[in-house]
């Protein structure tokens, strides 16, 4: 279950001034992209608090997945480390929304160690009841652990079969784009 709205709003007005205050690297910039990034998601969050009948998108076990997809609808995968919901990732995801089913598939926070910022910003969890208050039509799971033993490539490739989608997307300039774009259609 996502985190309930008012909560959830509390949290990020929270992250917000914190992101906002604390004195580090890059509080300017900091200051900059709060207003259209956590600023943005305390408003939505907060007006979405009146629609009542507006329901959380559903945040699925990885196995349930294709049980909810459509198979007459086109749907497409989007593997995310983040997806903190800064303005980009609202319009990548507001694209996939005009032409596909978007199953965002969730990296857990471990494998965040391994980039090269080390750690989001916000929790799984958080990041994950953003997305599912953002719009009903999207589905929202957490990828398991990749076994040593497999390949990066037929981990992934696996989680996107699993899924029944149609489409993986891939960020513009990610060096595994081909190999990513080839898994779909």
């Amino acid at each position: 279950e996502p985190i309930e709205r008012k909560t959830l709003s509390e949290f990020l007005i929270r992250a917000n001034k914190f992101l906002t205050t604390e004195p580090g690297p890059h509080l300017d910039q900091r200051r900059e992209y709060a207003t259209d990034w956590l600023n943005w998601w305390v408003a939505f969050i907060q007006n979405a608090v009146n629609l009542r009948d507006k329901r959380p998108a559903l945040l699925l076990p990885m196995n349930w997945i294709r049980r909810y997809i459509d198979p007459d609808t086109s749907s497409g995968v989007l593997f995310a480390g983040g997806l903190e919901g800064h303005t980009g990732h609202r319009w990548a995801v507001n694209w996939m929304l005009s032409f596909a089913k978007p199953i965002l598939l969730f990296e857990q926070d471990e494998y965040l160690a391994t980039k090269q910022r080390q750690a989001p910003f916000l929790p799984l969890e958080v990041r994950l009841s953003m997305w599912s208050h953002y719009n009903p039509d999207l589905i929202i799971s957490v990828v398991p652990q990749r076994d040593p033993a497999v390949t990066e490539s037929d981990h992934y490739q696996a989680l996107f079969d699993a899924t029944g989608a149609d489409y993986c997307f891939v960020t513009e300039g990610d060096p595994h784009q081909e190999e990513k774009r080839a898994r779909g259609k």
